[in-house]
């Protein structure tokens, strides 16, 4: 990203560019980080993705869907929408070499080989307690 001028512009993206630009983002993860396929990452390797909550809605959606059926096109089954422009979310992508020497083993001792971890989703604590009261009362009507 230049850092002496905007990133973007291009004007305002139909829907049609983001679905484009949002599909490839998942390929670069898939590809060259869960795969590691330049040789540049690796399962020590971490990427930070700044975005917008429903860029990061329908990420979460295809990472999630290609989790279960290889497939990293996004499934309308699915929902990830509500995601806050501020929130984190974490998801782990082990490279196919992963040793999964710390994960706990399921009920019959054997480690689960799995493809994506969501570690966590829509976190938003950093933002404090007034944000989360806000959030609680406006969309779920909690009074907190």
């Amino acid at each position: 990203l230049p850092l002496d001028s905007p990133w973007w512009k291009s004007g305002y993206e139909t829907s049609k560019r983001t679905t484009k630009r949002v599909r490839e983002v998942i390929e670069w993860l898939l590809k060259t980080v869960a795969k590691n396929e330049t040789g540049a990452t690796g399962d020590d390797v971490v990427v930070l993705m700044f975005s917008h909550g429903q860029t990061i809605a329908q990420i979460c959606n295809a990472l999630s869907h290609h989790a279960f059926t290889r497939n990293a096109q996004e499934n309308d089954g699915m929902s990830f929408d509500g995601i806050r422009n501020t929130s984190m979310t974490c998801v782990f992508l082990p490279s196919q070499t992963y040793p999964y020497s710390h994960e706990r083993p399921n009920s019959n001792g054997e480690r689960i080989r799995y493809s994506c971890r969501l570690e966590f989703f829509n976190d938003t604590t950093h933002l404090g307690v007034e944000k989360l009261e806000e959030f609680g009362n406006t969309y779920l009507g909690a009074k907190l």
